[in-house]
């Protein structure tokens, strides 16, 4: 059993939590520990997805403005979820800008969130946010009612755990900081992980987990913030990155995917006659989600990787 991972972008805004919600379910029998889900809506609105403990009595609202800083206020508060003890809100905030200086004051905010007011931040995005716990993909996307969240890509995973422990926390996708809005989902093993972590971590780099799934992302976000495109940062990364893998990253553009050169993790790429695009580790998820619509279905070849930008035509 291995995990599953999943991947869509559509020609115009649509059901992208419904789509993705469908291809995980057809791929849960490689996950049952935990599902996960990054959108990217349709809309530049700074979102937080927060995890408090359930008996703590605190103000949400004012432990987050006093993070935010001058000109910056919380819009809405959203409950999305209770289970284990914990509870998880999303959070608009209003007065962040968008760009590479809006994340860095992003970032800053939700370093000051965890390190100030004691809050876990499974993420922070600006029209994107990540959504997963521990469950099946139907279960968690109708707990955080992802299967009516509408958006113009995303992302998608189901996971059986080889190592670290089954939360809400080490659930993919994973999400870095360093650039807008980029996150992976990833099926297989980084085994030089702790080589590549360290090097990381020597340019200032902080990691929230010990996954080496995270890993990758924060490597590829290093690639881009130094001046790589997308493509290059995925050929460096089939180049340095070691083990078994297949990994999508996304990005507010686009969505990548890369296997590694042994070819040992599926990859396949569906075509929908409508311009969709949908990426996952099998094709019964992309005969799912595209019948009888279906263009054509290709493979990820070993050691290649595929880029595809959002409203791009294939």
């Amino acid at each position: 059993m291995a995990c599953g991972i999943a991947g869509i972008v559509l020609p115009e805004p649509g059901s992208v939590g419904h789509l993705l919600t469908e291809m995980l379910d057809a791929m849960q029998h490689r996950g049952p520990d935990s599902a996960g889900y990054g959108i990217y809506r349709d809309t530049d609105a700074t979102i937080l997805i927060l995890e408090l403990p359930a008996d703590e009595e605190r103000d949400l609202l004012s432990d987050v403005e006093r993070c935010l800083g001058p000109d910056r206020k919380v819009t809405r508060i959203e409950r999305l979820a209770e289970d284990g003890g914990t509870i998880v809100y999303r959070v608009f905030v209003d007065g962040i800008p968008t760009g590479a200086s809006g994340q860095r004051e992003l970032a800053e905010v939700t370093r000051r969130i965890e390190d100030e007011a004691g809050i876990t931040v499974l993420s922070a995005g600006q029209g994107f946010e990540i959504l997963k716990d521990v469950g099946k993909a139907v279960e968690v996307s109708s707990q955080y009612g992802v299967e009516n969240l509408e958006g113009t890509h995303g992302i998608g995973h189901v996971r059986f755990s080889t190592e670290s422990v089954v939360d809400r926390y080490h659930a993919h996708p994973f999400q870095s900081y360093l650039v807008p809005n980029i996150a992976v989902v990833h099926n297989g093993q980084i085994t030089n992980y702790y080589s590549i972590r360290e090097l990381l971590e020597a340019k200032g780099y902080r990691f929230k987990t010990e996954n080496d799934s995270e890993c990758i992302v924060v490597y590829v976000a290093d690639k881009l913030m130094n001046g790589y495109s997308l493509e290059e940062a995925m050929e460096e990364a089939i180049r340095e990155l070691d083990g078994p893998f297949c990994f999508i990253i996304s990005t507010p553009d686009a969505i990548a995917v890369a296997r590694d050169p042994l070819g040992l993790r599926p990859g396949v790429i569906g075509y929908g006659r409508d311009d969709t695009i949908g990426i996952s580790s099998e094709e019964v998820a992309l005969r799912r989600i595209f019948g009888e619509e279906i263009e054509g279905i290709g493979q990820i070849e070993p050691g290649e990787y595929e880029v595809f930008e959002v409203g791009g035509r294939w």
